[in-house]
């Protein structure tokens, strides 16, 4: 691949937002099919199982990704032995989160539909594109070359074969034990495809090598306690709204969130291809790493502010439009989650710049501090608020992490946020104020006034200048 690396990493990480959009539509798509068809408690059921089995999954990611990635960057010639290490670890790894996840699920009581939906969910830990599982281990094979292309497009086509399932089998009389079914069969022609594929680059070595595990858990341990505290800090709601709620509750609720969850393409894209960067611009240069952070940031910042009050206007018609006037109630946590996402930002490109730094000690502590936080704040919103007090913890609570990540990397580095939001506040205080103002309009005119106000004013004020532009417009022509 030719060009320099910031041009690299754009066209990479375009690639990969592209592809995760379309992905994420079609997703949207056969989730909006599953809500109209079995209602909002039938969906929260079903989504509780998804929940269950992914806090379980964190068990066989354990900040294995990162590392596979790097240290197949940084060693090359072991790639076989690495792959043949890291399929074994992530095996026994999904062994282990299959069992937690089927009794855990016999423990509490929940309904047997509900421990039928989490068994049967539980062969996604080999097969799914969604979760950390076997498949995924060969998919960073693709990812260490970026060759991303190669899966995105497998993801694109099973995601319209499963859109398809749906059509052809949703019909009355159908059971939400059969839907699961379907989900994982759409997962199974695209992992013989990738493991397949990924044989013409790299084939796993026929001997497993004690010490490269023994190495790559020492690399990944300290990741093990963040990517716990991060993925129950971001999903412990779903759970205690369980505790609390009915299944409506969590249907509305996770409805909410899967729209605003789409938006997380963003930062995921883009992250891509900054941590291999700034990974090596620790080692290199230091002082790279706060220009590539800004370059990272602020666009994704750009994108992020007119979304959020576009959707914050017309959450309960967004929601009508995309699900059913039933769950119109899912409407309050749209409008308040949609805030959360830019605090994301923040938390996920920060928190990986430390781990690039060999800072790692100061992302856990600041997840584990989410964590607590979360909890804390679903505990007492909850049970007066139900899902919409679920939402407001969650904001608040990735806000703390927003402000603490930046105070810390501040430290370390120098780099300061203000200088990436300052230039952005007079768009958004025009782009809000066009929002309220148009607060009872409709929501097509109103998104459509607000985003061309807002451009207008983006490049009024310079919010956006020539040196932000040319490095997109490099990445687009293929220079």
């Amino acid at each position: 691949m030719s060009g320099d690396p910031q041009t690299q990493a754009i066209r990479n990480a375009l690639t990969v937002f592209v592809g995760q959009l379309v992905g994420r539509l079609l997703d949207l798509w056969a989730v909006l099919l599953v809500a109209r068809h079995f209602g909002e408690a039938g969906y929260g059921r079903f989504s509780f199982a998804f929940a269950c089995v992914g806090y379980f999954a964190v068990v066989t990611e354990m900040g294995f990704h990162m590392v596979f990635v790097r240290e197949q960057a940084r060693h090359p010639q072991r790639v076989s032995d690495l792959l043949a290490a890291m399929l074994a670890v992530r095996l026994v790894l999904s062994a282990v989160c299959a069992t937690l996840s089927a009794v855990f699920v016999l423990l509490p009581g929940y309904p047997e539909e509900t421990v039928y939906l989490v068994w049967l969910l539980l062969p996604a830990l080999v097969v799914s594109s969604k979760m950390p599982s076997i498949r995924q281990v060969y998919e960073q094979v693709f990812q260490a070359r970026l060759l991303m292309q190669i899966p995105m497009t497998v993801r694109l086509l099973e995601s319209l074969l499963l859109v398809g399932l749906l059509y052809a089998f949703l019909r009355p009389g159908i059971s939400l034990p059969m839907v699961m079914a379907l989900y994982m069969i759409g997962f199974v022609p695209g992992t013989l495809f990738v493991m397949g594929w990924s044989r013409r680059l790299v084939r796993p070595a026929a001997r497993i090598d004690p010490a490269l595990i023994r190495h790559l858990f020492a690399q990944a341990l300290p990741l093990i306690l963040l990517a716990v505290f991060a993925v129950f800090a971001g999903r412990i709601d779903v759970l205690l709204l369980s505790f609390w709620r009915d299944d409506a509750e969590i249907g509305y609720y996770s409805a909410a969130y899967r729209l605003t969850e789409a938006l997380r393409i963003f930062p995921t894209a883009v992250l891509m291809s900054l941590f291999p960067l700034v990974s090596r611009a620790a080692v290199e240069r230091p002082d790279a790493v706060k220009g590539l952070l800004d370059r990272s940031i602020k666009p994704l910042l750009i994108l992020l502010i007119p979304v959020c009050v576009v959707t914050t206007c017309a959450a309960d018609a967004i929601v009508e439009l995309l699900y059913t006037e039933t769950y119109i109630p899912a409407g309050r946590s749209l409008s308040t989650l949609v805030w959360g996402e830019i605090a994301a930002v923040f938390n996920l490109l920060i928190g990986q710049t430390l781990i690039a730094l060999d800072r790692r000690c100061m992302a856990i502590g600041i997840a584990f501090l989410q964590l607590v936080i979360n909890v804390v704040l679903n505990t007492v919103l909850i049970p007066s608020a139900g899902h919409a007090g679920a939402a407001v913890a969650s904001v608040m609570t990735g806000t703390v992490g927003m402000i603490v990540y930046s105070l810390t990397l501040r430290r370390i580095t120098g780099w300061s946020v203000e200088g990436i939001l300052k230039p952005l506040l007079p768009a958004t205080a025009v782009i809000g104020i066009t929002g309220y103002a148009l607060s009872n309009a409709s929501p097509v005119i109103a998104g459509v006034v607000c985003v061309v106000v807002y451009t207008f004013a983006l490049f009024a004020s310079r919010g956006v200048t020539r040196a932000d532009v040319e490095p997109f417009r490099e990445a687009l022509s293929g220079k």
